[in-house]
C-alpha cells in the first residue's frame, strides 16, 4: 500500500481527528494530559480494548453480540465468590472459573442460535438480561470486596509509572486478533462469511463451526474486561459494570472506526483508533467540566451518527455492485 492510499484511508483520519482533539482539549485544559489522567485513561481502554476485540471480529463475521456486558459481570461475580468463599484457594483458580464461565456464557448464546435457529441479536439481548441478572440478583446490587493482593496488585503496575500493565495486555490481544484476521485461512473466512453468507456456505465454509469459536472467543474476552474492571476496582460488582456498559462503547467505536455491522468491511485498526477516539472525546468532556448528563448523552449521538454512516456505506457498496452486475450483463449482450 503507497504513501498515498494510506494518507487516503478512513483510519488515517480517525488518527488526525483523534490527535487535533487532543491537542485542542489539552490547550483549553492543561490537566487533560496529567500523568493521572493518561493513566486512568488508559486503564479505561485496557477492559473497553479487550471487550472491543471480540466484538469488532463479531461484527465482521456478520453477527452480533448485545450480551457481553452481562457475560462479564457473571464473570466477575464468579470470581469474586471464589476470592470470598474459598480463601485457601489461590487466586488463579478463581481466574480460571471467571474466564471459563465465559466461555459456557458463550456457548450457550450458539446453543440458542446454532440449535434454536435464533437471530444473534434477539438471543444475545435475551441472555444479557439472563447473565447480568443473575449478578445482581445474588449481590442484590451490592459489591463483593475482592480480597487478593496478588491479583489486584496487577492493576498498579505500569512501564514507565504511565503505561499499565493491563494496557500492555489489551494490546497484544488487540494485535493477536489483527494476526487472526489478516494472515490466517480462518480470519479471510470471518470476511467471507460477513460478505456474503450464503456464497460462503456454498464454498464449503461451515458457518455454525465458526460462529461457536467467535462467541466462545468474545464471552472469553468479555469475562477478561471483567475480571480487568475487578482488578482495577478491588471489587467485583456486576451493577456497576453493566452500568459502566463497556459493551456499548465498544460497539460505538467499532461502528466509528469503519467496521460495518452487516459484515465483511472494516478493520480491526480502524476499531483500535476509533475506540480512543471515543473516549479521548468522553474524557475531554469531563475535563472541560460539562456535565455528566451531556457527557451521558453525547455517545447516544456518536451511535446514530456511525449507524448512517454505515447504513450510507452498505447503499454506496449496493450501487457499485448493481452498477458492475448491469455493465457485465451488457457486456456479455454485447458479445452474443
Amino acid at each position: 500500500m503507497g504513501k498515498k492510499s494510506v494518507f487516503q484511508t478512513k483510519t488515517f483520519g480517525l488518527v488526525i481527528i483523534t490527535l487535533l482533539l487532543t491537542i485542542g482539549v489539552w490547550l483549553i485544559s492543561p490537566s487533560f494530559l496529567a500523568r493521572g489522567n493518561v493513566r486512568n485513561l488508559l486503564n479505561t481502554l485496557s477492559f473497553q480494548g479487550v471487550m472491543l476485540a471480540g466484538i469488532t471480529i463479531l461484527f465482521l463475521s456478520g453477527n452480533f453480540d448485545m450480551s457481553a456486558g452481562g457475560v462479564g459481570a457473571l464473570s466477575m461475580l464468579v470470581f469474586g465468590l471464589f476470592i470470598q468463599n474459598f480463601r485457601e484457594l489461590p487466586w488463579v483458580v478463581a481466574l480460571i472459573a471467571g474466564l471459563a464461565t465465559g466461555a459456557i456464557c458463550g456457548l450457550i448464546n450458539v446453543l440458542l442460535m446454532n440449535v434454536f435457529n435464533m437471530q444473534p441479536f434477539i438471543a444475545t439481548i435475551a441472555t444479557s438480561s439472563v447473565f447480568g441478572g443473575i449478578g445482581n440478583v445474588v449481590t442484590r446490587g451490592n459489591a463483593i470486596p475482592i480480597n487478593a493482593p496478588g491479583f489486584t496488585d496487577i492493576g498498579k503496575i505500569a512501564l514507565f509509572n504511565l503505561v499499565p500493565l493491563l494496557f500492555i495486555l489489551t494490546v497484544v490481544i488487540i494485535l493477536a486478533h489483527t494476526f487472526v484476521l489478516y494472515k490466517t485461512r480462518f480470519g479471510r473466512s470471518i470476511y467471507m462469511i460477513g460478505g456474503n453468507m450464503f456464497a460462503a456456505r456454498l464454498c464449503g465454509l461451515n458457518i455454525k463451526r465458526t460462529r461457536a469459536i467467535l462467541y466462545t472467543s468474545q464471552g472469553v474476552m468479555a469475562a477478561i474486561a471483567g475480571l480487568m474492571w475487578s482488578c482495577l476496582r478491588k471489587q467485583s460488582s456486576p451493577l456497576m459494570f453493566t452500568t459502566a456498559a463497556p459493551n456499548m462503547q465498544a460497539m460505538i467505536a467499532a461502528m466509528l472506526g469503519g467496521v460495518s455491522m452487516m459484515g465483511g468491511a472494516g478493520g480491526m485498526g480502524g476499531a483500535a483508533i476509533g475506540l480512543v477516539l471515543l473516549n479521548v472525546f468522553t474524557t475531554g468532556l469531563l475535563a472541560l467540566k460539562v456535565p455528566t448528563f451531556v457527557t451521558v448523552m453525547l455517545p447516544g449521538f456518536l451511535l446514530i451518527i456511525a449507524l448512517l454512516m454505515d447504513n450510507l456505506n452498505a447503499m454506496r457498496m449496493r450501487r457499485i455492485l448493481m452498477a458492475a452486475a448491469i455493465k457485465q450483463g451488457t457486456s456479455a449482450k454485447k458479445a452474443s
